[in-house]
């Protein structure tokens, strides 16, 4: 996989606290195999999922003494730098640099554990949600495996109009299908839409009446979109800030995971809100999985489109513009 455009992002592989101290997890981003693991202080460290001796995958084996994950070929075990520190047929000798495991940069931010396939730190940001701050409960869900591409399920994601039809009876019901026009702003922090209306019978799990609601959406990344409910008159904060990540396993096999954050959820268990996000993206799943092609077309006459659609459409101009050949339909 060459797309630089991905290769130096960030991209999900688990929640944080499903990745335990001592436990391995294998995962697969952009077609290559990665794994991630534990040591016994709770830092987490990313590898290629590839045993440089004899090529097993690193993710069959186990994390020993706490501080090494060891093959289960041979028992090679690896410290966190990726440093060969025990051959167990040859105890005592130094292994070369060339049998380290490859290392890959990881973060841990927002409750998920994020990898970049570059072998040096990725030159993007951090995954941020600046609105967000301790008045808020995260509450993180996923991951969903859906057979479509990651742009496609980014593009549904940012898609108002079908809230009536797909989310009939919470994100949206007839006869309030119309989309009223709203601005679009592409810039080098990427694509960002306000003043999105919709009407919504249930806004959100705790909602007991049907409103008008106005959102900003913001695409910082390729793959990583965040949706904001604009405060109300009073200025207030944001009652509620939502992180879709799509993670490629391949370019028409894509994991979503959810970060919400929300200023009523404090204190309150997180079940419930991750069975009403669960509710929604399930409508999506099936839709998403049906269209055709899986790839995302960037050729705007590819597909047809309506007023309703400016910003996506502005997010696939965007990615033309970043030269995005991984689960796209590039321009001719």
């Amino acid at each position: 996989m060459s797309d630089p455009v991905l290769l130096g992002d960030w991209h999900a592989v688990s929640q944080s606290d499903a990745l335990r101290v001592g436990q391995v997890l294998g995962a697969t981003v952009l077609d290559e195999a990665v794994v991630v693991w534990r040591d016994s202080a709770g830092v987490a460290h990313a590898f290629r999922d590839r045993c440089p001796h004899r090529g097993a995958k690193l993710s069959l084996g186990c994390v020993r003494d706490g501080l090494a994950l060891q093959c289960p070929y041979h028992g090679w075990r690896f410290d966190g730098a990726g440093r060969c520190v025990v051959m167990p047929a040859q105890p005592g000798q130094d292994a070369p640099e060339k049998f380290s495991a490859q290392t890959l940069p990881l973060v841990e931010a927002w409750g998920l554990v994020w990898v970049a396939l570059c072998a040096t730190p990725a030159p993007v940001p951090v995954p941020v949600m600046p609105e967000v701050d301790d008045d808020y409960a995260l509450v993180v869900d996923g991951p969903y495996e859906v057979a479509t591409s990651g742009p496609r399920a980014v593009e549904n994601f940012l898609d108002m109009a079908h809230f009536p039809f797909i989310h009939s009876g919470s994100l949206g019901a007839e006869p309030y299908t119309q989309i009223a026009d709203y601005p679009v702003e592409l810039s080098a922090d990427g694509v960002r839409a306000t003043g999105c209306k919709v009407w919504q019978p249930q806004t959100t799990l705790v909602a007991e009446r049907g409103t008008e609601t106005a959102y900003t959406y913001w695409v910082p990344r390729p793959l990583r979109a965040l949706l904001t409910k604009e405060p109300g008159a009073k200025g207030e904060k944001p009652s509620d800030v939502i992180m879709l990540a799509a993670t490629p396993v391949s370019e028409v096999h894509t994991q979503i995971w959810f970060v919400m954050a929300m200023t009523y959820a404090k204190g309150q268990p997180a079940q419930p809100f991750r069975d009403f996000q669960h509710t929604i993206f399930m409508q999506d799943k099936a839709v998403l999985e049906s269209q055709r092609p899986q790839r995302l077309p960037l050729d705007p006459m590819a597909e047809c489109h309506q007023r309703a659609d400016r910003l996506s459409l502005t997010y696939r101009r965007w990615l033309a513009q970043l030269g995005l050949r991984y689960g796209v339909i590039p321009l001719a």
